[in-house]
């Protein structure tokens, strides 16, 4: 389904720098399909973050830059490294991403351990403190 506003429109408010735009051009992706798959990743991340964090997670506090190959980098800005340290907690997100028959689907995990102790590489490994 498409929204009223065109990719062009709506990416700025997606997008937590600009360089992601840049990225996603590599994917070979339409603007309008770029956005909703920035969207969906940042949605699956904020979704496995915030019972981690006590705070609202402003939208622009993680930037992600999809890979062809289905894996996804991502990267906390400053305003997320202070609800962090807010909370006392280091944070490890990943996120991966797929096109299936036309529609993207995403994925997101993470974990959290206290300031100091150190956070797992994977997020797999963090099951004992789901």
């Amino acid at each position: 389904p498409r929204c009223g506003r065109g990719a062009a429109e709506v990416w700025p408010r997606v997008r937590a720098c600009s360089w992601e735009q840049d990225e996603s051009s590599s994917l070979g992706l339409e603007p309008a399909s770029a956005v909703m798959l920035h969207f969906s990743l940042k949605e699956a991340l904020y979704k496995a973050i915030h019972p981690l964090l006590p705070a609202t997670i402003p939208w622009h506090s993680i930037a992600v830059l999809p890979q062809p190959d289905g894996r996804c980098a991502v990267l906390k800005a400053d305003a997320f490294r202070a609800l962090e340290a807010d909370a006392g907690l280091d944070v490890e997100v990943q996120a991966s991403w797929a096109q299936r028959h036309g529609v993207f689907v995403t994925t997101a995990a993470a974990c959290a351990r206290p300031l100091g102790q150190q956070v797992p590489t994977r997020p797999e490994k963090c099951d004992e403190f789901f």
